[in-house]
C-alpha cells in the first residue's frame, strides 16, 4: 500500500519537447494535461516504490494521448506485444483504446536507491505500476473503499532490458511479455481507501517488477485492460 499525501504533481508540471513536435502531430498526438484534483496527480499510469518507510513516483516530464490504436504505428513495438494486441483485438473488435506516451525521470530513485557497492552489477529494485490515477480518474473522495479489477502486463522493448520479473512464489507480480491474458490469473485488484484522516491509499502491492539500478535509459510498454461488471470495456497502452 502506498499513501500519497506528501505528493504533489503540481511540483511537477508535464513539459513539451519541441523536438518531438513534428513526430507527435504526424501521429496525431495530444499533449496530455487531465488530472484527478482529489488525488493531485495527472490521470496516467504511474511508476513508483512501495515501501513501509518511502514511496516515491518518478517525475513526469511530458505526456501523449492518443485515443486510437488502429491507426497508431506499430512497426516499433516490440513482437510478443504485437502478438498481444492482436490477440485482443481479435476477441473485442472496436474495443476503446487510450495509448500514452509518458517520460519518465528515475532521477529521485537512483539518488535514494543506488547501491553503495558499486561493484554490484546485479542490484534490482523493485518497481510497481500504479494505475489508481488512471482508473480512478473521476474520484472526489474517500468516505467508502472503491474497488475495482485490471488486467495488467509489462513489455520489454527488447530481451536485453534490464528488466526483470518477481520471484515466482510471489503470486500478484506484474506480468512480463506475456502473449494472451489469462483473465483469472493475471486479473489484479485495485483499491483507493482511506489510510489516515482522508489522506488516500493505494493499495494493494500486486503489480511489481524488478529493474536494474544500473540501466540509465529503458523504454517499456505497460498494458491494461479495463473491466467493469467483470466484463472488458477498454485497453490502455502506454509507452
Amino acid at each position: 500500500m502506498i499513501k500519497i499525501n506528501d505528493y504533489d504533481d503540481d511540483k511537477h508540471e508535464t513539459s513539451y519537447d519541441e523536438k518531438e513536435s513534428d513526430y507527435k502531430k504526424s501521429q496525431s498526438f495530444i499533449n496530455y494535461n487531465n488530472r484527478c484534483d482529489f488525488l493531485k496527480m495527472l490521470t496516467i499510469p504511474y511508476v513508483g516504490v512501495y515501501s513501509s518507510d518511502l514511496y516515491l513516483f518518478m517525475n513526469i516530464e511530458s505526456v501523449f494521448l492518443k485515443h486510437s490504436l488502429t491507426h497508431l504505428d506499430k512497426r516499433n513495438f516490440p513482437q510478443k506485444l504485437n502478438d498481444y494486441l492482436f490477440n485482443i483485438e481479435n476477441k473485442y473488435q472496436n474495443l476503446p483504446v487510450d495509448y500514452f506516451n509518458i517520460v519518465y525521470n528515475s532521477d529521485i530513485l537512483y539518488e535514494n536507491y543506488f547501491p553503495q557497492n558499486k561493484d554490484d552489477k546485479n542490484a534490482y529494485l523493485r518497481m510497481n505500476l500504479a494505475l489508481h490515477p488512471y482508473i480512478f480518474y473521476n474520484i472526489n473522495g474517500i468516505e467508502k473503499e472503491h474497488k475495482t479489477y485490471t488486467i495488467p502486463a509489462l513489455f520489454k522493448s527488447n530481451d536485453k532490458d534490464g528488466i526483470i520479473m518477481c520471484d515466482d512464489k510471489e503470486k500478484d507480480r506484474l506480468i512480463i511479455d506475456p502473449t494472451y491474458y489469462d483473465f483469472e490469473n493475471h486479473k489484479r485488484e485495485l483499491l483507493l481507501h482511506d489510510t489516515n484522516g482522508g489522506v488516500p491509499g493505494l493499495s494493494p502491492n500486486n503489480c511489481g517488477f524488478l529493474v536494474s539500478l544500473y540501466e540509465n535509459n529503458l523504454l517499456v510498454y505497460f498494458t491494461c485492460l479495463v473491466l467493469y461488471g467483470g466484463k472488458v470495456i477498454k485497453l490502455m497502452v502506454a509507452q
